[in-house]
């Protein structure tokens, strides 16, 4: 019984920390990683198509990586990474011969000219000259971190209403109806530049973890994603790609959006209701314990010796000892 008790001791303590994990979720993403196949090399990543192929026309490429979210790096002890020790590509074009202009960019949809002058993208290949591209900034940075100009990101607007805004990774998180913005117009078009601290991502939804930030779906392991205004809508959850402060200038769509009871249940709300049948458990143990233990304490009490013989007893008996 005592092993059963400790069971039971051992289930409680779980719930109680998973219940923990609930208030220590961050309302900022962590990223991913592409780690080299072959030596292991890590460089921190924004989504899993910045990774070098693992193969080339069916032939294993030395060169090639292999994607890992930020909940899997760190079930695998490596490294974090965040907004600020990653690198983003860049949408670059050719001017001229041999002048090589480029805009820093976190992927090619939404960032990079289809129009007359086509524009590439890729990964700078100086990367710590003043072109070094970084989610948070870009610019000259001799720990191979840019340190000068903040990145610009674009946004989503709503088609009705221009006070319904909010700035974006990419084009994906624009939903139902809005468009995506360009980082070059967003002061126009919504008022302010776009930079991390202000830029909403989305979050992946159930599973171990019931939820996490994540910047796209390749962060999402075997729960689901969920685009910033989603993620706030379904389950009010606020997710930004890196520390913000907001004032109230820079209030958006997502913080007038009001809170309401989330579909689903949150860790705490599941560890209150399975904590219940568990301590009915406790309880029921501890009684048929107490019944059990009390049963074998009666069975090992000795039982009495027949007491000698009374007077009363010996009334068939003279004095001599003879029956008669």
């Amino acid at each position: 019984m005592r092993k059963s008790l400790s069971f039971v001791s051992i289930v409680l303590l779980s719930l109680v920390q998973l219940s923990r994990i609930d208030g220590l979720v961050s309302n900022v993403a962590d990223t991913g990683a592409c780690r080299n196949v072959v030596t292991g090399k890590q460089r921190c990543a924004m989504q899993a198509s910045d990774c070098e192929p693992t193969h080339i026309n069916g032939d294993l490429n030395v060169q090639g990586e292999k994607w890992y979210s930020a909940y899997v790096l760190d079930q695998n002890g490596f490294d974090a990474c965040t907004c600020a020790d990653t690198t983003i590509g860049a949408c670059m074009s050719l001017n001229g011969e041999d002048a090589l202009t480029f805009s820093c960019a976190p992927t090619e949809t939404g960032y990079c000219s289809t129009g007359q002058t086509q524009e590439f993208f890729g990964y700078n290949p100086y990367p710590l000259d003043e072109n070094y591209c970084g989610c948070a900034s870009y610019g000259r940075s001799d720990s191979g971190i840019a340190e000068q100009t903040q990145t610009r990101y674009g946004a989503c607007q709503d088609l009705s209403s221009e006070s319904k805004h909010f700035c974006a990774y990419s084009p994906a998180a624009c939903e139902d109806n809005h468009v995506w913005v360009q980082p070059e117009l967003t002061k126009q078009v919504i008022g302010t530049d776009c930079h991390c601290a202000n830029v909403r991502i989305g979050g992946c939804v159930g599973g171990f973890m019931n939820f996490h930030c994540a910047v796209t779906e390749d962060d999402c392991t075997w729960d689901q994603y969920f685009a910033p205004y989603s993620l706030k809508e379904k389950h009010d959850h606020v997710c930004s790609l890196c520390e913000s402060s907001p004032t109230a200038d820079e209030i958006d769509e997502i913080d007038q959006m009001s809170s309401f009871s989330k579909k689903g249940l949150s860790i705490g709300e599941i560890v209150g209701i399975a904590i219940v049948p568990v301590l009915g458990l406790v309880v029921a143990g501890s009684t048929v314990y107490y019944f059990v233990h009390s049963k074998q304490k009666a069975q090992e009490v000795p039982v009495p010796m027949e007491s000698p013989t009374t007077s009363a007893d010996n009334d068939d008996f003279n004095e001599n000892g003879i029956l008669g």
